[in-house]
């Protein structure tokens, strides 16, 4: 199911994408499986011309509507990563698709850039403080996060279109330990093509988005552990 807050239905609340929002992610991925054909065809007649980022989001969309469907065929390393991705409900990428940059404010007013990352696992995940189900898995993200922050494993929790007053006081109170980002525009959301909270994109040490994935998990689980330490062992 999923919840909004006025002013807010653009982007709804998501919850278990293989209950509620199933039929939802279906349509969204109809639409975004037909447009992904036609601009493969254009890729291949000016690669100059396509937009990397707009790939990511028509992939992530067409995944998504076959995600009861896709299967997780592999070897060795592979294939051990892809059974940790399934077992936490990603949806895989095929191919290299590389990570949008962008510069957003943490809450102090400090840039990050997700560029400057480039050699660490970026755990991308986009929220809103209206959305219950994403206050549902910030505790487990949050213990995640600290079991893994020395390893070269980073959380951005990228806040859309809200006042900054407002995320503080939330972050602040919740006692967040990663870092929260600001996309007062939502410009950074709109690169990403999301369409719910939350939403949430792994970005490897290469600078690339292997698997996305919507809908609240628990990241205290060991499957979680399990795919953190492949992400971080391999080099996918």
């Amino acid at each position: 199911m999923s919840s909004a807050v006025p002013g807010s239905s653009a982007i709804p609340c998501w919850g278990n994408p293989l209950t509620g929002r199933l039929s939802a992610i279906r349509s969204i991925g109809k639409t975004f499986i037909q447009e992904s054909r036609g601009e493969a065809v254009n890729m291949q007649r000016q690669k100059q011309k396509m937009v990397p980022w707009r790939i990511a989001a028509l992939l992530f969309g067409g995944m998504l509507a076959a995600l009861p469907l896709i299967s997780f065929a592999a070897s060795g390393e592979t294939a051990s990563l892809d059974s940790s991705l399934k077992a936490v409900g990603f949806v895989k990428f095929d191919g290299e698709i590389t990570a949008p940059d962008f510069t957003l404010s943490d809450l102090s007013g400090k840039p990050v850039r997700l560029a400057d990352l480039r050699g660490k696992v970026v755990f991308l995940t986009f929220w809103a403080t209206w959305c219950p189900y994403c206050q549902r898995e910030f505790p487990s993200l949050g213990h995640l996060y600290q079991q893994f922050r020395k390893k070269d494993f980073v959380v951005l929790a990228v806040n859309i279109a809200e006042p900054a007053d407002r995320v503080k006081k939330y972050v602040a109170e919740r006692k967040f330990t990663f870092p929260a980002l600001l996309d007062s525009n939502a410009h950074v959301s709109t690169l990403y093509g999301v369409r719910g909270t939350p939403t949430r994109f792994l970005i490897n040490r290469q600078g690339n988005i292997i698997a996305g994935s919507i809908g609240p998990r628990d990241w205290a689980s060991e499957e979680a552990q399990k795919l953190i330490r492949n992400l971080l062992g391999s080099g996918v």
